[in-house]
């Protein structure tokens, strides 16, 4: 066997699978919160953030308290989305992405949140583009949740989105954490169901490999 072309067909496959697999688990990362920034009764920024696929990437963060005495704080850290509030204050608390222009329809139907915590009067508010709104709504529990594009009032604006606003809100002495916000396709956490396109580079990769194991076999009997 030529040790070339067996080295090429070789790093073919890998390139393969590696492609298929990345198509498998790619979502486009909004914030992973690592990079730090907090709000205590005030609003924090714009300023740059690095742990995102988005381009030029700006957060604000706000956190107002109710009554004006009280503590509500919005913080950013190691990996983690905190928002807090003392147990005289029924706060709000807000964040504010601007970036340059991303058509997100072409390789998601809907934002996806992991929440690691929430009060369960806990309620979250989407805005896209300032004008398209998904209301605020209380997802009842932790783990990923998916607010599909087709839930706002005008879902076109994630063809051009170029800024993300989510207000979120609670009873008295409210507290929540979200360690992750992405956009993907709805349905499975990474989509861990693969697309055709997906199944078609899967397909040929196992074909190459199953190809540079059978030549050797076949060249010792020869």
């Amino acid at each position: 066997m030529n040790t070339s072309k067996s080295k090429f067909g070789y790093f073919t496959a890998i390139l393969l699978l590696s492609a298929a697999m990345h198509n498998a688990s790619a979502a486009t990362l909004i914030d992973n919160f690592t990079d730090f920034q907090v709000a205590e009764n005030g609003t924090d920024g714009p300023l740059p953030i690095f742990g995102t696929d988005l381009v030029n990437a700006y957060r604000t963060l706000t956190a107002e308290a109710n009554p004006t005495d009280a503590d509500t704080e919005v913080a950013v850290e190691s990996g983690m989305l905190t928002i807090s509030n003392s147990t005289d204050s029924n706060g709000t608390a807000s964040i504010l992405y601007s970036f340059d222009p991303i058509n997100l329809m072409s390789v998601a139907d809907a934002l996806l949140l992991n929440i690691g915590f929430i009060d369960l009067s806990f309620e979250i508010q989407v805005i896209a583009n300032g004008l398209s709104v998904f209301d605020f709504h209380n997802f009842g529990g932790t783990g990923q949740h998916a607010i599909a594009f087709s839930d706002f009032t005008n879902p076109s604006s994630f063809g051009n989105l170029s800024s993300l606003q989510l207000n979120f809100r609670g009873v008295e002495a409210w507290d929540a954490q979200i360690d992750l916000m992405a956009a993907n396709r709805t349905g499975t956490q990474t989509n861990t169901v693969p697309e055709p396109t997906t199944w078609a580079l899967l397909i040929i990769g196992m074909f190459y490999l199953r190809q540079m194991s059978v030549k050797p076999a076949l060249s010792k009997l020869s």
